[in-house]
């Protein structure tokens, strides 16, 4: 789980097989709602040049982003984003064998 504001950089968690990340990596349809990118540089520079590389990246942060799930590289980056109106939270499920 990578804190959130992390400035330490991510190379630390290059043997994350699941990062946990609140702001899902910039550029990426996760990130974008409405035209704006919300997400974080950092981490989409980390998967792309494969600084770090696990299999999933589960993040938040983006409400209503403009896709749930994209990926880089092979990694699969998982945002669900959130349903203010509803009783039961968005979620994504994986299946991990």
């Amino acid at each position: 789980m990578v804190p959130y504001n992390n400035n330490n950089g991510l190379s630390r968690f290059n043997s994350c097989d699941v990062l946990v990340h609140h702001e899902p990596p910039a550029h990426t349809a996760t990130a974008i709602q409405q035209g704006e990118d919300f997400g974080n540089d950092e981490l989409f520079y980390a998967l792309k040049n494969k600084t770090i590389s696990p299999d999933y990246v589960l993040c938040g942060h983006v409400h209503s982003p403009d896709k749930n799930r994209v990926s880089i590289n092979k990694t699969i980056i998982c945002n669900p984003g959130a349903s203010f109106n509803y009783t039961i939270p968005n979620k994504n499920e994986l299946q991990i064998s």
